[in-house]
């Protein structure tokens, strides 16, 4: 709070908010977020106005574990980026008019707009440290991070080599979110709020029975339990991300005895054959290391074994003509 001679009357409208301040507090102190007041998402994902979706997303934050288990100074955080995640669509640079159907809205890069604006209003409005401002400013701006990898793993929930990729990506920005938790419960905090997103499309006035809200439920329901089978898969994930960056491109994670585990890159065995070729196909060997005893037992059978080597060494492995060349002849060492 400011000093007596910052405020020598006592005027509410110049004392700073703090993080526990209630979404009606906002609403009353800060012209962003009464702009969401009745705002009407027209989007096939929401049934509720903007403010309404606001606080019932914030209502399932407040309830989930993984948030009320946290000290106080990071959940009243947590909140307050709940409180103001989805202000960017509000702005024009935040929204898009959908281009299958003018009255619909569709709001790409809003989550960058919310973390903006968020940094704007905590500094003005607020007494908060800089590295209290950027955490809520990093969650406003991932709220939805999550969501973009749920058709992936919904695709394939054992990825691994360039698969992990994307999660790679996602990690490294959670990891940029500042504060004294560590990396997983910060990844887990996203995840909530993720989880949070999805079921504040709709609240108990919503109407079931009507077709566009079911659909929106529906949807919901089934990305919140690819979230939560994501959650499992949470620390072999990170295992297999933290193997990758230290050079195992091929980690990845399976899902065996009813969990996940990480799998480590075994070592091959290159055949004898094989090894004098080092130098010539350099890092495309393991590659071919792979796909060795499938040449050796199509060899004898011309036709087979030349589109293994035009279907496989010179399209999926990318070799050249002359290594083409090197390994035919090892076949016959």
């Amino acid at each position: 709070m400011p000093s007596g001679d910052d405020n020598p009357e006592g005027d509410p409208e110049l004392e700073k908010l703090t993080s526990e301040a209630t979404y009606e507090e906002l609403e009353e102190r800060i012209p962003e977020v009464a702009a969401m007041r009745g705002f009407d998402q027209r989007s096939e994902f929401h049934s509720l106005n903007l403010d309404d979706h606001t606080k019932e997303l914030v209502r399932h934050l407040e309830m989930d574990p993984v948030i009320t288990a946290l000290p106080d100074k990071e959940r009243n955080l947590v909140l307050l980026a709940g409180k103001m995640h989805d202000l960017g669509k509000t702005s024009e640079d935040g929204q898009q008019v959908h281009p299958r159907d003018p009255e619909r809205r569709q709001y790409s890069g809003h989550e960058d707009e919310s973390a903006r604006m968020v940094r704007e209003i905590l500094a003005e409005h607020f007494e908060l440290e800089e590295d209290e401002v950027e955490l809520v400013a990093r969650l406003a701006g991932l709220h939805a991070s999550a969501l973009n990898l749920v058709n992936n793993f919904e695709t394939n929930n054992e990825p691994k080599g360039k698969d992990l990729k994307a999660y790679d990506k996602f990690v490294a920005q959670v990891e940029e979110i500042p504060g004294d938790l560590d990396l997983e419960t910060k990844m887990r905090i996203v995840f909530a709020f993720n989880k949070s997103d999805k079921m504040a499309g709709f609240n108990q006035g919503s109407n079931a029975l009507d077709p566009s809200v079911a659909r929106i439920i529906e949807n919901a329901e089934k990305q919140v339990g690819t979230l939560e089978e994501m959650e499992k898969a949470l620390p072999a994930l990170m295992q297999a991300i933290h193997a990758r960056r230290g050079g195992d491109q091929k980690a990845g994670i399976v899902f065996e005895g009813g969990e996940y585990k990480y799998k480590k890159q075994e070592k091959a065995e290159v055949p004898p054959a094989l090894r004098k070729l080092g130098g010539i196909l350099r890092d495309k060997l393991l590659g071919v290391v792979e796909i060795y005893p499938k040449l050796k037992a199509t060899k004898d059978n011309k036709g087979a074994f030349q589109g293994i080597v035009k279907g496989v060494l010179r399209g999926k492995l990318e070799l050249s003509d002359d290594q083409v060349e090197a390994v035919i002849k090892s076949l016959d060492e």
